[in-house]
């Protein structure tokens, strides 16, 4: 045991007078052989922005992946990646 390192990373950029905007997000942990990966990438539009409620669509790509390699004496190796879309409320 020690210290084990998980990487993340998140960046969004407004596309300006248009309400679109294109993200990514990303993470990472790696142990020896094992990891576990899942990020992000696409484009979103602000549909409704305002004082109660912001409303946005957004689309992409995904992909996880789950690698285990002899942690206590399991293996996988699992992937599963495509297209997204989803709407996303904040209030």
């Amino acid at each position: 045991s020690g210290f084990v390192p998980l990487v993340y990373g998140r960046a969004e950029v407004g596309l300006p007078l248009t309400g679109f905007s294109v993200f990514f997000e990303g993470s990472l942990l790696a142990i020896d052989d094992s990891k576990v990966q899942d990020y992000q990438a696409g484009i979103a539009w602000a549909l409704l922005d305002n004082l109660a409620i912001d409303l946005d669509i957004k689309a992409g790509y995904r992909q996880m992946t789950l690698e285990l390699d002899d942690i206590d004496d399991l293996y996988t190796d699992i992937d599963a990646s495509g297209p997204f879309a989803g709407v996303q409320i904040h209030f």
